[in-house]
This record gives structure tokens, C-alpha cells and sequence, in this order.
């Protein structure tokens, strides 16, 4: 039971209740297949990691330039605007790997060796950049020169940032996501970790993974609204995951606001202005996943040992004076190990 010293938000989801790993220290590490998949997916971690003072990274693995690489510089920019004026990374906590948009699972596929070479329909057969860490493209950065398009570079470049960062938490897309870039980039995501599994069996980072493309488009996520939480993924039954063991992390409180030109979720994502159909208001599609929460399938990668499926309670806003109950008793465990709790006031005065 905790009682208010004034008005004060009771945030449900905090990372300190919901991760358990490095108390007050986490390093998240957010990996999106392209420009704008980090704010629709994560912009709540992101800005409650940078409000706490946790290292907090972000990837890209294209530069979403499936129109050539005027377009790709473009979103570059887009995607530095978003996060550093409205979620609170700097510039150098945001790394574009540079690959081409549209065609991660042909060259997961067929391009594996170190000396392959992936070249689009506009000529470009290297990685590229100049926003960013570097302000460069990842490898360029990291070893001097630019990536020739394969899968051997692409998991050499994960692997890399993977080992120098040491994340507590990789947050990305879901191998069952529609969008081939998004299900591919789980799938080298997780040949990375286990390369580095191969050396370092004991570093085993959890990995929350989503869906943003369900194949239903039309319906989901539902319209954009800030106070109301994600509804079920539609045909969500024919893949593994289940709807009842995802974690549902609330999105900070200004991040509810439905006056949305002061919220920060909102502008981020209406910074991505080429990938909003004109944006319409709210009415465009990663609008659409301005809701109350953000939504994750925890796992572990390395053994069978599973992260549990946090459930913190509902949210309230309370008056000072008043008792709050907090309940974290439908959270359960995989492996049903036994679960403690650990709650942690993380704003307002103690």
C-alpha cells in the first residue's frame, strides 16, 4: 500500500517492475527494420529509459529506401528528428547499418558469403549514410570501409554493436510479422546471438519482439487513441504467440495525452512526414499505433530458461491522500519459477 505525498501518476508498467535485470541500469538496445519501426514500436521504452538514465541505443537495419537513396537520406533525417526532438536519445545513440529496403529475406536467403554482393534495381550495392553515429553508415564507422550487400556483413554488424553495447534488452519485430524486412530481421538478429552465444554462453539478453504488420491492415491496430489499449492482432491463433502472454508496457503519461500536438509518441511519429500519406491528422497508419500501450512477446534466445510474462496492474492517477493498492499477482512465469516483486516510484516527490 503507498500513500501520495500530492498528485502523482502511478505508472503500471515501469521497467524496474517489468525487467528485473540490472536494477536502475538496463541497456535497451532497439532493433527497426526501417525509419519510423522504432517510434510505432518502441517510443515509450525509448523515452522512459532516457528519463531514467539508462543507455539506450537504436538500429536501423535499411535506410527504407526502396525508391533509391535520396529517399534513404531523407528518412535518415527523419528518423534523427524523431528521436532526438521528441524522445531524448542524442544523435550518436542511433546507428543506420544502410541496407536495402525491400530485400533483407532475399539476401538472408541467397546472398550469404562474406564476398556476396546484393545490388537493388537503382545500382546500390553497399551500405551508405551520413546521419548517425559517425555520420556514417555502421560498418563504415566501425571497420572503414562500406558493407557489400550480404548476409555475413549484416550479422557481423549486429553481432558487433551487440557485443560492444551488451544490452539487457532487444526490443525488435517478430519473425511471424508480414512485412518479409521485419520477419527477416528477427531471424538475424537471432543468428547474431548466437554467434556470440558460441563465445559468451552466459550473456543472455531478453528479447521482446512484435508484430507491426498483422495482413490486416484495415483493422488493426484500431484508430489512434492515446488512453485505450492495443486489441487483439487479428489471426494472431495461427502463429505461437498468444495475446494473454504478451507484455502490455504502458506508455508514459504524456505519451496518453489526447491533445496529441503535445504528445511526444504523436510528434515522433509524424516527424516520418514521407512515410505518413500526408498525415492526415491522426488517420494514417503508424499513427494508428498512438495507443495506451506498446506491446511485446518477451524471450530467451540462449537456453530454456524463459523471461515472465509481467503483468504490473492498471494504471491510476490519484490525489494526494489517497491509498493505492499496487498489483502485480497476474504476472506469471514461463517455467513457473517463483516471481518476486519489486515496485519503484519513478516520478514526483517521495
Amino acid at each position: 500500500m503507498m500513500r501520495s505525498s500530492r498528485l502523482w501518476s502511478i505508472i503500471a508498467a515501469s521497467l524496474f517492475a517489468m525487467f528485473y535485470a540490472h536494477e536502475a541500469s538496463a541497456r535497451i538496445l532497439v532493433i527497426a527494420p526501417h525509419p519510423d519501426d522504432d517510434v510505432i514500436t518502441s517510443a515509450g521504452i525509448i523515452y522512459s529509459a532516457v528519463k531514467r538514465g539508462e543507455p539506450v541505443k537504436v538500429v536501423f537495419m535499411t535506410n527504407g529506401d526502396l525508391y533509391g537513396t535520396s529517399v534513404g537520406y531523407q528518412r535518415e533525417g527523419e528518423a534523427v528528428n524523431a528521436q532526438v526532438n521528441y524522445l531524448g536519445p542524442v544523435e550518436d545513440d542511433l546507428m543506420f547499418l544502410g541496407y536495402p529496403d525491400g530485400h533483407l529475406e532475399g539476401i538472408y536467403d541467397s546472398y550469404l558469403a562474406s564476398n556476396d554482393q546484393y545490388t537493388t534495381s537503382f545500382g546500390q550495392s553497399t551500405t551508405y549514410g551520413n546521419r548517425g553515429l559517425g555520420r556514417s553508415d555502421y560498418h563504415f564507422y566501425k571497420f572503414g570501409s562500406h558493407a557489400l550487400y550480404n548476409r555475413y556483413n549484416i550479422v557481423q554488424d549486429l553481432q558487433t554493436i551487440i557485443q560492444t553495447f551488451k544490452p539487457d534488452h532487444i526490443y525488435t519485430t517478430s519473425e511471424y510479422d508480414h512485412h518479409p524486412d521485419h520477419s527477416t530481421t528477427y531471424l538475424l538478429l537471432k543468428q547474431a546471438l548466437a554467434a556470440i552465444s558460441s563465445t559468451d554462453p552466459n550473456y543472455k539478453p531478453v528479447v521482446h519482439k512484435t508484430i507491426v504488420w498483422s495482413g490486416h491492415e484495415d483493422i488493426w491496430p484500431a484508430k489512434t487513441d492515446p488512453t485505450a489499449y492495443n486489441i487483439e492482432i487479428p489471426d494472431l491463433s495461427l502463429t505461437p504467440l498468444r495475446w494473454a502472454d504478451r507484455e502490455s508496457i504502458d506508455v508514459p503519461w504524456v505519451m496518453q495525452t489526447t491533445y496529441l500536438y503535445a504528445n511526444p509518441k504523436y510528434e515522433a511519429v509524424k516527424a516520418h512526414v514521407s512515410q505518413a500519406g500526408s498525415f492526415f491528422g491522426s488517420d494514417s497508419f503508424i499513427a494508428h499505433f498512438v495507443h495506451k500501450d506498446e506491446i511485446f512477446w518477451a524471450e530467451n534466445l540462449s537456453g530454456t530458461n524463459q523471461p515472465p510474462i509481467v503483468n504490473a496492474g492498471i494504471g491510476a492517477t490519484v490525489n494526494e491522500g489517497v491509498s493505492v493498492l499496487l498489483d502485480g499477482s497476474a504476472s506469471k512465469d514461463p517455467n513457473n519459477d517463483a516471481l518476486t516483486y519489486l515496485w519503484t516510484q519513478t516520478a514526483g516527490i517521495p
